[in-house]
Formats: structure tokens, C-alpha cells, sequence
């Protein structure tokens, strides 16, 4: 009997189609912390898969594994396990700060994984088993049980795909859970270990909105995590909440928390509320509060009529069928690995934006916002560290890296030359960018380094266009004269050998001084000196300078040309079109 009021136990059964023949598809369960590993195992048995291994370190957790599944042998290890070739699948419910890696030692084994969620605690973990999965090709599976262990949740999946309430507009999750601490471990306050109230069951609220609105990605609107009444437990997240908009334009809010009353027959009265454009789906997904417990009910209403449909046992929870199909014809049905890491990725970084949020309310002075290309160089740096990224491998293209980190190129440059300085990587003109070799010592990576050279740039074109439209208005003859005088400086620079681009900051500092604004003259010679100090900025130029780029002798011709007519929009126009030339030069430069 499966024990409603325990979310942390809660371990539902179907009667399932087999799709495959006894002894035809074997898998272990391993690592046995969270109580959803029963779910994840009744599933695989529910759709005829063969339970050969139990694994964990804990004799009272295996003894209790044992007494629910009677026949199942006791590996010593989980090298035991991993050396038997009839293992297909190996499933998992370890400490969530746990879970990557150790799907990486059973990928790396050749097996197939399937984890509790949440499956990372931190984005390096989630591009560690990106690697991983791309390097062996192996699956690594994640149990959204809130969506494939619950009959409504799966059936308003099916009506969707049938058109039933045209294209999905919004959703709307609710997902509240029962605490009950004293069954807890100590593992569940620990923030470092679980990642976050966002991280872990917001997860799969996120996985629910990217299925049934079809998104592919979504961008993050606002997220909110908070320890609202438990101050006894300071590692503890009890409330959390987000929004975000899918790629097709969908929207999506999720509250997540830890306050089901005791009064409530289950662990949570979880709730969701679809909107399309031909009607509208309610699940309550568990309860239907003050009539039935348990209960799975969906109502419809479309543009012909209201209907309550009781789903409860009724769907047989397809996905572990699929998920088995799937790690034996190597297809993808049950779900995408793009769709399973998504799913993560967003959960992560709505939790990260919520972290930000909490620590500027309660501690505003210290406020401080990590440089982009930083966080990318540091997350690269530590896959190296960790021996995903091996030395003398060749990193990704720039495009690759910013599709994947979800930052610009000019980012993922940045974060190359940080690296390159730290020592962790070699850039070889014309090839790439390479891990460097084990007699190198990696640097620290620090904002020591200074802002980049595209960061310095963006600055420039939001200020300089500006201060040249108002020079336009100013400037003096003299003034135009000696601009004159520096653009021939520059076209003579330009054909020595040894470029100095001495001309190139006279001019623009030029026009800052006819704008006749003291402060705008100060910012624009700052920015000039950070372009010539910052260790990042001028590493990055002096590459450049050897790869033959110089200063664009016509763009300041046309920004003359304009301050000489004295017309404002002109000028404005010109030094911001020279100064997009720049960085898209700079881009292309490989």
C-alpha cells in the first residue's frame, strides 16, 4: 500500500504493459539515500524489467530494499554491480550533490543511468555530464516523478499532444509538500547538499511547463526562494517561487514549498493550470481535497463542454516502458537528453537569480555581480580540475561554447583569454583553443584580471556616441584641425610594423575634450586606461595587433567628417557604427 501522506516515500504501482521478457532487460539500484528510488524501481519492474542488484553502503537501508523487493542480490559494490554484463540500467536515488558523478562512473562503465532528481546542484555538474553522455554515448535518465508517476499529470501530457486545448499559452504549478523533519536526514538542511528548494523540486515543476508547452528553452522573468518560519534550520528552503517564458512565447509560474498542513490526507496538494487557446486543463494531481484521497482528476473545458476525468491508475505510466525501448534501440522517446538537461539548467539558474535576489535584501552593502566571462572561465576551469576537460583535448568553437553557457561570443572570448592567462588553456592561432599540459600550473581566476576588452568596448559605445554628438556641437576649429592632424598620425602608424595605436586614443580622447563636459572627458580617458592596464584587455589587443588588425582609418575619417559639419545625429551615428565595426572585427578574428 502505497503511503499517501509521505512525499519522501511515495512510491507509486501500475499494472504496465511489459516490454521486455524476464531476465531480457536487468538493472541494480544503487546509492539508496531518497525514498523515490522505490518509485523509480516499481516503475522499471511495473514494465517488465528484472531487479538483479541492490548496492548501498547502509546494511539498515539494504536490509529495508530487500524486504520490499525479496530476490534481489546484495552487491558488495558498485563495482560489483557495474562488472556484470547483463546490467542495461542502473538507477539511482544518491545525495543530490552526489548524482552526477556517480552517473558519470556508471556511464563511464558502459550502463545506463537513471537518477532521482534533482540531477546537479550546480551547472558544472550538468556540463560535466554533458561531456560525459556526448564521450560515451550512454543515457542519463532523470525521474520528474511529478509528472511520469502521476496518472493526471501524464494524460493532460496526452490531451495536449492531441490538440485538446490548442497551443498552451500558460502554465501554472503549485506544488506544496510536506516537511515532517523528523524523518528527515541530516543531508536534507544542508544547502550545499541539496542545491536549493528551486534546484530540487522545482525541477520538476520546470520539467512539466518545457512538455506541456513545448519549449525548448525558456528565458528567466523573477525567482524568489526564502526560510520564511524554520529559523531552527538555516540550511532549509521552505518556500520558493519563479516565472519564466518559454522560447514560443508561453508563460510559466511555479510556487514550491514546504507547508502542507497536517490536516491534509496526503504529502501535498499539488495542483497545475494549463491555458491554451481552445480551453483549459486543472489537474489535482493527488488529492481532491474534502472528497477523495488519493485521487489523480483532470477537468477539462473546451469549446464544446466540462468534463471531470478520474485518472487515478488508469495510465499505467507509459514512460518506463518507453525509457526501456529506448536503452535498447538507443532511440529517444520517453525523453530528450536536451529535454532532461534543460529542465535542470533552468532550475539552477532560476534558483541562482533567486540567491542573488536573497542576497540583496539581506545584506545590501555587500552586493557585488561576478563578471560574465568569470563565471564561464571558472565553470570551464573546474571541469578541467575535474578531469572531464583532459589536457591536449580541443575546447568547442566560440559559437558551440556560447549556445551551450547561453552567453554572447564576445563572453566566451573573454573567458579564452582569462583562461589562457590562469594558465589552463593555449591558444593556437588557426587551430583552437587546447587544454594545456600537466606540467603547467593553472593560475587563479580573479577579478584581478580586470574587466574584458568587449565589456570596455560596450561601455565606449554607449558613452563615446554620445560625447560625440555633443562635440559636434562644441568643437573648434583647432580642435577639427588636430583631429585632422591625428587621423594622418594614424594612416602612418598603421604602416609601420609595430603598431602603437598612440593616434588612435588621442583622437577619441580629443572629441571627449571638445564636448566641453569635464566628467564625460574623465570617464572616456578612464576607459582608455583600463583598455591599456586591465591584464585581460591587453593581452587580447596585443593578439589582435599580430594578427594584422588595425585601427579603422575610413571610421574616423566619417566621424571628422560629421564633427566638421557639426551635425549631432551624424556624428552620434558614426562613432557608434565605428564602434560596432570594432567589435565585430574583433570577433572574427580567429
Amino acid at each position: 500500500m502505497v503511503d499517501i501522506s509521505d512525499g519522501a516515500n511515495y512510491a507509486p504501482s501500475a499494472k504496465a504493459e511489459h516490454v521486455v521478457a524476464p531476465g531480457e532487460f536487468c538493472f541494480a539500484a544503487a546509492h539508496l539515500d531518497h525514498g523515490h528510488i522505490y518509485g523509480q524501481t516499481n516503475g522499471l519492474r511495473d514494465a517488465g524489467a528484472t531487479l538483479k542488484w541492490v548496492y548501498d553502503p547502509e546494511p539498515e537501508r539494504v536490509a529495508a530494499f530487500v524486504n520490499t523487493y525479496p530476490g534481489v542480490q546484495v552487491a558488495g559494490s558498485l563495482e560489483h554491480i557495474l562488472r556484470d554484463p547483463d546490467i542495461k540500467l542502473v538507477c539511482a536515488a544518491a545525495v543530490p550533490d552526489e548524482r552526477a558523478a556517480l552517473g558519470i562512473r556508471v556511464m563511464e562503465a558502459g550502463r545506463d543511468y537513471f537518477t532521482d532528481k534533482s540531477p546537479f546542484t550546480t551547472l558544472a555538474q550538468l556540463e560535466a555530464v554533458r561531456a560525459a553522455v556526448e564521450r560515451t554515448g550512454q543515457k542519463y535518465a532523470v525521474y520528474y516523478a511529478e509528472r511520469l508517476h502521476n496518472d493526471a499529470a501524464w494524460h493532460a501530457g496526452e490531451l495536449i499532444a492531441q490538440g485538446a486545448v490548442g497551443r498552451v499559452l500558460q502554465v501554472l504549478n503549485l506544488a506544496p509538500h510536506r516537511l515532517a523533519p523528523a524523518t528527515r536526514p541530516a543531508w536534507f538542511f544542508d544547502k550545499s547538499r541539496y542545491g536549493g528548494i528551486l534546484t530540487d523540486i522545482g525541477s520538476h515543476q520546470v520539467e512539466q511547463f518545457l512538455t506541456y508547452a513545448g519549449c525548448a528553452d525558456a528565458t528567466l522573468n523573477f525567482a524568489r526562494v526564502a526560510n520564511f518560519s524554520h529559523p531552527e534550520l538555516p540550511g532549509l528552503e521552505d518556500f520558493g517561487e519563479m516565472s519564466m517564458t518559454g522560447d514560443n512565447g508561453a508563460s510559466f509560474y511555479s510556487r514550491v514549498d514546504w507547508y502542507t498542513p497536517d490536516g491534509l490526507r496526503t504529502w501535498g496538494d499539488g495542483r497545475t493550470f494549463i491555458v491554451g487557446t481552445r480551453g483549459s486543463i486543472e489537474l489535482r494531481k493527488y488529492i481532491d481535497v474534502a472528497r477523495a484521497a488519493p485521487a489523480s482528476t483532470l477537468f477539462l473545458v473546451d469549446g464544446e463542454q466540462e468534463r471531470e476525468i478520474d485518472c487515478l491508475q488508469r495510465s499505467g505510466f507509459p514512460f518506463f516502458g518507453q525509457l526501456i525501448r529506448d536503452c535498447v534501440a538507443r532511440t529517444e522517446t520517453a525523453m530528450t537528453q536536451p529535454h532532461v538537461f534543460k529542465a535542470a539548467q533552468l532550475s539552477l539558474q532560476a534558483q541562482a537569480l533567486a540567491e542573488q535576489r536573497t542576497e540583496a535584501n539581506v545584506q545590501i552593502q555587500a552586493i557585488k555581480v561576478q563578471r560574465l566571462y568569470l563565471q564561464v572561465a571558472q565553470q570551464l576551469q573546474a571541469l578541467v580540475a575535474d578531469g572531464v576537460l583532459t589536457r591536449g583535448s580541443r575546447l568547442p568553437s566560440e559559437r558551440d561554447l556560447a549556445g551551450q553557457f547561453g552567453v554572447s561570443r564576445p563572453t566566451i572570448r573573454e573567458a579564452m583569454i582569462a583562461l589562457e592567462i590562469a594558465g589552463v588553456v593555449e591558444v593556437r592561432s588557426g587551430s583552437g583553443v587546447y587544454v594545456r599540459g600537466t606540467g603547467d600550473t593553472p593560475g587563479t581566476l580573479s577579478e584581478s584580471a580586470g574587466p574584458g576588452p568587449f565589456e570596455i568596448l560596450e561601455a565606449r559605445k554607449l558613452i563615446e556616441g554620445e560625447t560625440c554628438a555633443l562635440a559636434a556641437q562644441r568643437i573648434s576649429d583647432a580642435q577639427l584641425r588636430r583631429l585632422q592632424e591625428l587621423l594622418d598620425d594614424m594612416r602612418e602608424e598603421n604602416r609601420r610594423e609595430t603598431i602603437t595605436e598612440q593616434a588612435d586614443e588621442k583622437f577619441h580622447c580629443l572629441i571627449a575634450e571638445a564636448a566641453g563636459n569635464s566628467a564625460l572627458t574623465a570617464t572616456i580617458t578612464w576607459l582608455w586606461q583600463l583598455r591599456n592596464e586591465s591584464e585581460i584587455s591587453t593581452r587580447f589587443h596585443q593578439r589582435v595587433r599580430e594578427e594584422g588588425s588595425r585601427p579603422i582609418v575610413a571610421d574616423h575619417q566619417a566621424i571628422l567628417d560629421a564633427l566638421g559639419r557639426r551635425d549631432p545625429d551624424a556624428s552620434r551615428a558614426a562613432m557608434t557604427r565605428h564602434l560596432e565595426r570594432v567589435i565585430a572585427t574583433l570577433l572574427d578574428e580567429e
